[in-house]
């Protein structure tokens, strides 16, 4: 549908709580560019901003205004999930590919943090588990379900090629703080 048309659709609608609507008896205007659209909307109020927000075709990003010509850099926002830094101690589990620890998981003790820290010592490998690992740990946060309870529910999960598992007889171990988690990681 063409802008225009959508927005003509929007006349005579009830009105939104926060962004208003348009009156069933309003008129329809043209304004040749932004300058002149500030003049019909804001009669002898400020100019218009310098620049327009598209210049030359371009957004300031480097995003086409024509679609056509492609979409420019994309941007993702992580999912909702638990906080990756905690005070509390923490409790980890060992993920191993074959019989190598990749990383650790690991929550806080209090139930509100969680995240995975992979052994530098296995360079890519233990990084990129991770992303499994983090996606399980998003899953978890979306149930609801505590940092400490997705944890434990990490022994559930089948070996996968990349990511590796954890055993379920893993024995749950614990530090002080991330910071240690960190410092055992890293060797």
């Amino acid at each position: 549908m063409p802008p225009a048309q959508a927005v003509r659709q929007w006349v005579g609608s009830p009105p939104h709580p926060e962004g208003g609507g348009i009156p069933a008896h309003a008129t329809e205007y043209r304004a040749a560019d932004l300058a002149e659209l500030y003049l019909l909307v804001n009669p002898g109020g400020p100019p218009a901003p310098p620049g327009p927000p598209i210049q030359d075709g371009m957004f300031a990003d480097g995003t086409p205004a024509d679609r056509s010509l492609g979409w420019g850099p994309l941007v993702s926002t992580p999912s909702p999930t638990y906080a990756r830094r905690t005070d509390a101690p923490v409790i980890f589990l060992p993920v191993q590919l074959d019989s190598t620890v990749i990383g650790y998981l690991w929550a806080a003790t209090t139930g509100d943090a969680a995240g995975y820290l992979p052994r530098a010592a296995t360079g890519k490998v233990g990084v990129f588990a991770g992303g499994w690992w983090l996606e399980r740990l998003e899953n978890a946060y979306a149930q609801g379900i505590s940092a400490v309870d997705a944890l434990r529910r990490g022994r559930n999960f089948a070996p996968h090629p990349k990511s590796g598992a954890i055993s379920a007889d893993a024995s749950e171990q614990q530090l002080a703080g991330l910071d240690e988690l960190t410092a055992l990681a890293a060797r």
